[in-house]
């Protein structure tokens, strides 16, 4: 249930798409179903468009970052959020690393 926007319910029949849109940023909102319990999700809602999703290896790339000094945030569905602040340039790009522990 999200904390920040409306709650919904809504049944998705099978090959059917459900639309669905919110109008404040929240990070994350779960998403699950009441009858499966394997079937759960995340939804992000974002004020602007620079946001990823890592790749299988941990990797991502914000691209078309206006120069700027930013916070970016990091979140892992088990472990938490982390940030770092970066300034970027012009055409410069920059690498970040973010490292998540788990606590076994």
């Amino acid at each position: 249930m999200p904390n920040n926007n409306r709650e919904w319910n809504k049944t998705q029949p099978h090959g059917l798409a459900v639309e669905e849109s919110f109008a404040r940023e929240e990070i994350p909102i779960p998403v699950k179903c009441n009858i499966h319990p394997w079937m759960h999700a995340y939804i992000a809602v974002f004020k602007h468009p620079y946001f990823a999703v890592t790749d299988k290896d941990g990797n991502f790339t914000l691209r078309n970052l206006p120069p700027g000094t930013y916070t970016i945030k990091a979140w892992q569905e088990k472990l938490g959020t982390q940030t770092q602040k970066v300034t970027i340039g012009g055409s410069e790009t920059k690498t970040l690393d973010f490292v998540f522990k788990s606590g076994s």
